[in-house]
């Protein structure tokens, strides 16, 4: 064999060294796309999953925000309702001081009224008193005078 053909065998086998490196190197970068795409796949999935949860977790909020505002609109109407029967008490509890105000005032004059008639009934009984022991008297008196008259 010649130089020549020794270079070109030598050559010959630094491009099959190259190649197959380079086809080695080639096969690595395709199991690591592989890997890589697997992995973005596998995040894929998990993205989708926790985008769900996302969502239902969303939902769970919704609903737990329009019961929240239906109790906020309860409570707002109880208030409304709590505020009406407190001015409806503060009302009876008016009246109801008019009213015993107004008791107190009858019962006071019934009380005078009553002590008029008791004073009346005294006076009446005194007065009845008076007459009948003057009426007795006048009988005493008319009745000596007409037993001396008759003597």
């Amino acid at each position: 064999m010649s130089e020549d053909e020794m270079n070109k065998d030598e050559e010959l086998q630094r491009l099959e060294q190259f190649v197959e490196k380079l086809l080695t190197t080639f096969s690595a970068l395709k199991e690591e796309r592989n890997t890589l795409i697997q992995t973005l796949k596998n995040r894929d999935v998990t993205i989708v999953e926790k985008d769900d949860a996302i969502a239902d977790l969303d939902a769970i909020v919704a609903d737990r925000e329009s019961v929240i505002a239906d109790r906020e609109e309860t409570i707002g109407e109880r208030d409304v309702t709590l505020q009406e029967r407190e001015a409806r008490i503060s009302e009876l509890e008016g009246v109801l001081n008019d009213k015993n105000n107004e008791r107190e005032e009858i019962s006071g004059k019934v009380k005078s009224i009553v002590d008029q008639i008791e004073s009346w009934e005294l006076s009446l009984d005194e007065d009845n008193e008076s007459y009948s022991l003057e009426n007795t008297n006048d009988g005493e008196k008319d009745g000596t005078d007409e037993t001396q008259e008759m003597s």
